[in-house]
């Protein structure tokens, strides 16, 4: 079927019968299929645990504050991080991926005070200033000792 001149009910077709038979397809390779549900496709997977990433609940007890607004967002979105300790700014990396891992931007460090607190402003371009496409990113704060996620939502 993959062979045919993909429609969508070609593709369609192509899922469920990667679902009902338990092979992958080029469509449907991403699913997870989760053994202890007899195969049944898993819903629930946070992808910040495949990664290794910690992350940050949204309260001042926790090790730092990490967020975004607006989010989801069409234009710009303002994206904040405040840590519990302050941090060199060399050697802090910040980073926007796709869902694919791909680096779709990165930023220099913009403190607003005292090494702990920083501030962009992303408006939905690439490196290259390209508009990117709707969709899913992954704001990554690597610090020596921890790595923060923070997930973007882009909705044109």
């Amino acid at each position: 079927m993959e062979s045919q001149t993909q429609t969508n009910d070609i593709v369609g077709e192509i899922i469920d019968y990667s679902i009902n038979e338990r092979v992958l397809s080029i469509y449907s390779a991403f699913l997870c299929l989760e053994p202890a549900r007899g195969g049944e496709i898993y819903y629930g997977l946070d992808e910040s645990e495949l990664l290794g990433i910690e992350k940050i609940e949204e309260n001042n007890e926790n090790d730092s504050l990490f967020q975004a607004y607006p989010n989801p967002f069409n234009t710009q979105t303002t994206i904040q991080l405040n840590l519990s300790k302050p941090v060199n700014s060399k050697d802090i990396a910040f980073h926007i991926y796709n869902i694919l891992g791909q680096v779709v931007r990165s930023f220099e460090p913009n403190v607003v005070s005292d090494q702990r607190k920083y501030q962009f402003t992303w408006d939905g371009t690439n490196n290259d200033g390209f508009a990117v496409s709707s969709g899913i990113y992954y704001f990554i704060a690597s610090a020596p000792q921890k790595h923060y996620s923070l997930k973007l939502s882009l909705i044109k």
